[in-house]
């Protein structure tokens, strides 16, 4: 029986609406109180989804940044990484396509150097505030990580070029279609699982993860019990061939699963 359960937010843990459901609520907390782990691995800022967090009621691993940032459940930092200097001064000064945004995250904060009515809406509903700066602002800044934000052919264009420019460097891979993530070579959500299993004195073998999008592939790959939203990408399922296919994430299919699967098991 698994002992770590991490999931990925958008696509499988959440609503529609970007919500937890009260029984994704019930289901997390159930699981807590009969002696297993649970944890968040998210593209998103941890500050973002500190409101999120704070609704389960139970201390829970966080991994943010697409990996960039593990906390354990007792909320200590037990790793991080950042993208090189050289290339977040030349990130930030690069032209975009028309309809593509550059928004980086630091340790602590959420910078744009411009925007658009769907990232100042999110903005406004997050806790978590996008500031809107000049690239000279942020260009010696330590950078978590970048996401692209916009038109999809752009954003498929500047991956291809991003790629083989920094070769070796640098992760470029969509988080949601119209969203690229830029990530140091080599950190993923994986590595921050691994990260926090390690801590935790846990392996692989201990590990359930839930997923649907291309940044969450290594961490569906990492773990010994892989289980993959109905709602994936065909790219990630064809990924993680062996993973279990679940419900829907608009559907309750991570709190169904964890209820009449899991918690069921142990109480039986």
């Amino acid at each position: 029986m698994p002992v770590l359960f991490v999931s990925d937010l958008d696509g499988t843990l959440l609503q529609e609406d970007h919500s937890l459901a009260p029984e994704t609520l019930a289901a997390i907390r159930n699981l807590h109180d009969a002696g297993r782990i649970f944890a968040i691995a998210t593209g998103r800022h941890h500050t973002d989804v500190a409101d999120l967090a704070k609704k389960i009621d139970r201390p829970i691993g966080m991994i943010s940044c697409n990996g960039g940032m593990a906390i354990a459940p007792n909320g200590e930092v037990i790793a991080s990484a950042y993208i090189p200097d050289h290339i977040t001064q030349e990130l930030v000064h690069h032209p975009m396509p028309e309809g593509v945004f550059l928004n980086m995250y630091t340790d602590f904060n959420w910078y744009a150097t411009e925007t658009n009515a769907k990232l100042e809406a999110y903005s406004d509903k997050a806790g978590f505030k996008c500031e809107l700066v000049t690239p000279h602002f942020i260009q010696d800044k330590q950078a978590v990580k970048f996401f692209l934000w916009g038109d999809r052919m752009g954003l498929l264009a500047l991956q291809a070029e991003l790629t083989t420019k920094y070769q070796g460097q640098l992760d470029c891979l969509f988080s949601l279609p119209h969203c690229l993530e830029l990530m140091p070579r080599g950190i993923s959500k994986a590595t921050a699982v691994d990260a926090l299993c390690k801590h935790l004195g846990l392996i692989a073998h201990q590990v359930m993860a839930f997923g649907d999008g291309e940044n969450d592939i290594e961490m569906l790959q990492y773990a010994a019990h892989p289980k993959v939203m109905l709602n994936a990408a065909e790219s990630v399922k064809a990924a993680v061939p062996h993973a279990e296919i679940i419900g829907h994430a608009h559907q309750l299919g991570v709190a169904n699963y964890l209820t009449s699967t899991i918690l069921q098991s142990a109480n039986s």
